[in-house]
């Protein structure tokens, strides 16, 4: 219980992905010059359910450990979201001026980092054009997640993730 002032406020749970935080992620996006930057789309995914999706997200930095070590510190936006019919989480992500990489690599590292070998969904696209980039952020990144009250209560597969998306 910290005091409050006027840079502060309590924060609680994250409860799902607000419209607020919906929106901020939109203006993030749509400030990017998309015909300046090389870009491609990744689609992270799980074969098998997860425990948590407090996991998925340690998944989700060692991926971008792995990433950085190996390319530099190349700007990420990412977003998870739930599968809605087997309730598994998965990441979409964009990565801004990576060079070549193979889907052999990115789905060696994804099988190696969640310890799902047979993973086989995960996904690399390169960036066309703004137009598709906006195409994308619309159909995957900017979609709006179900409330709390969608999830079953009693699966630790489907508890809330906290944060939805990050850059």
């Amino acid at each position: 219980d910290r005091p409050l002032d006027s840079h502060s406020h309590p924060r609680g749970k994250i409860l799902k992905f607000s419209k607020k935080a919906r929106k901020n992620m939109l203006e993030t996006v749509s400030r990017i010059n998309w015909e300046a930057c090389k870009a491609v789309f990744i689609t992270l995914t799980y074969h098998q359910p997860v425990s948590s999706a407090k996991q998925c997200k340690g998944h989700l930095r060692a991926f971008l450990k792995r990433l950085y070590r190996k390319y530099g510190e190349l700007p990420v936006l990412w977003r998870i979201e739930r599968q809605p019919k087997r309730g598994a989480w998965h990441f979409h992500m964009i990565v801004f001026n990576l060079p070549y990489f193979p889907i052999k690599t990115l789905l060696e590292w994804w099988r190696e980092i969640t310890n799902q070998p047979t993973i086989t969904q995960c996904d690399i696209q390169v960036i066309a054009s703004a137009r598709k980039a906006r195409s994308y952020v619309a159909k995957y990144c900017g979609k709006a997640e179900v409330s709390r009250h969608d999830y079953p209560t009693n699966s630790a597969v489907c508890a809330l993730p906290g944060r939805f998306w990050g850059i």
